[in-house]
C-alpha cells in the first residue's frame, strides 16, 4: 500500500476498522493492512462493539 495515501494515513491513528459492503478498489489492501497492525476489521454494525 502507499503510505502516503489518506486512507493509508487514517490507518495509522484508527483502533478498528468498519469494512461496508461493496469492492472499492484498495479495500482488500486497506483491510489487510489494518489486520497486520492487530486492529479489529468488523464488515457490520451489528459486530460492533457497544458503548
Amino acid at each position: 500500500m502507499d503510505t502516503y495515501t489518506p486512507a493509508f494515513l487514517l490507518l495509522q491513528q484508527d483502533d478498528t476498522v468498519l469494512r461496508l459492503p461493496g469492492d472499492p478498489t484498495g479495500t482488500g489492501e486497506h483491510v489487510e493492512t489494518a489486520r497486520e497492525r492487530g486492529l479489529p476489521v468488523y464488515t457490520g454494525l451489528d459486530e460492533t462493539p457497544s458503548r
